[in-house]
């Protein structure tokens, strides 16, 4: 079952509460939601589920993602890349 949808904005809708969820200013200053997930609450970087969203895949290990216009609340799937650190 999906918990969750996302936009190519960003925007993040919690189908079990059939809302979109507010995002705050999270570690670093990443856009970041909280989702309640088998009674617990679990953090998440918005650009994790753009990029998760948009390319159908997980972050590949041993790569971060980059914001090309280095605006860290710009989720755009278009302005996120993997790169090796």
């Amino acid at each position: 079952m999906t918990y969750c949808l996302v936009s190519n904005r960003g925007r993040v809708y919690f189908t079990r509460t059939r809302t979109f969820l507010s995002w705050y200013e999270g570690a670093q200053s990443y856009a970041a939601v909280i989702l309640y997930y088998n009674t617990l609450f679990v953090y998440f970087a918005v650009y994790r589920l753009v990029w998760s969203a948009f390319n159908e895949r997980a972050i590949r290990p041993g790569f971060v993602m980059g914001h090309l216009d280095m605006g860290r609340q710009n989720n755009n799937p278009s302005n996120l890349e993997e790169a090796t650190f």
